[in-house]
C-alpha cells in the first residue's frame, strides 16, 4: 500500500480528508493508550469512492492484534536525503542536478546542489531509492560528470550521500537528464 494522505483527529475525535478522488482505499488508525500498562489501539477499514460520493467512517479504537501498529506507524516515517556534490579534488561541485527515483525508475523529486555543493530532499518516506547526479564540465573539451547510488530508507532514518562527480560511461547522462524534461500544459475553455 502507498500512503495517499494522513491526518490527526481533533479533540472530539473528528477527522477529514478532502479532495479524495474516486478509487479503492484503506483507512488505518492508531493511537497509544496508557490503560492497563500501555497498549496500541488500532482500526482499519477498506472502502471505495465512486462518483465522488462522500464516505463517513466511525472507528472504534480497540486493541487488535491482527492490525500491526508498527506497520501503520511506518507510513508516517519521513526523513531527509541529503549530502554534498564534490569534484575529484573534493571541492564543491556547484549546480549539480540531482534526481531521486524509486529503484524501478519512477520520478520522485529533483533538486540542484547549492553554492557549497549541498543538497537536500525532505519528507522522503521509507522505501528503496536511486539517487542520480549529473553536471556538465568544460574540462578537456567538455564532458558529462555523473554518479548514481541505490539505497533504502528504513524507520525514517536520514540518509547522507556525498557524490564525487566523475566521467562515468556506465551512467547515461541523457537518461538522467531526461527526468528534468518538464513543460507546461495550458489552454483555454470556451
Amino acid at each position: 500500500m502507498e500512503l495517499v494522505a494522513n491526518t490527526t483527529s481533533d479533540a472530539n475525535g473528528n477527522f477529514s480528508f478532502t479532495e479524495v478522488p474516486n478509487g479503492e482505499y484503506r483507512l488505518a488508525s492508531v493511537i497509544h493508550s496508557s490503560a492497563m500498562g500501555g497498549m496500541w489501539l488500532t482500526n482499519m477499514s477498506e472502502f471505495t469512492i465512486v462518483n465522488g460520493t462522500p464516505v463517513n467512517i466511525t472507528f472504534a479504537m480497540r486493541k487488535n492484534n491482527s492490525n500491526d501498529h508498527n506497520s501503520i506507524l511506518s507510513y508516517l516515517d519521513r526523513t531527509t536525503v541529503s549530502g554534498r556534490t564534490v569534484s575529484k579534488t573534493g571541492s564543491a561541485k556547484i549546480g549539480t542536478d540531482l534526481i531521486l527515483t524509486d529503484q524501478t525508475g519512477n520520478f520522485i523529486a529533483n533538486t540542484t546542489s547549492n553554492a557549497t555543493g549541498d543538497y537536500v530532499f525532505s519528507t522522503v518516506p521509507n522505501g528503496n531509492y536511486r539517487l542520480s547526479g549529473v553536471i556538465h564540465s568544460s574540462a578537456m573539451g567538455g564532458m558529462w560528470l555523473t554518479n548514481m547510488s541505490e539505497f533504502k530508507i528504513v524507520n525514517g532514518t536520514p540518509v547522507n550521500i556525498t557524490f564525487a562527480m566523475r566521467k562515468n560511461n556506465s551512467n547515461d547522462h541523457n537518461a538522467i537528464r531526461s527526468y528534468l524534461d518538464r513543460t507546461t500544459v495550458s489552454g483555454r475553455t470556451v
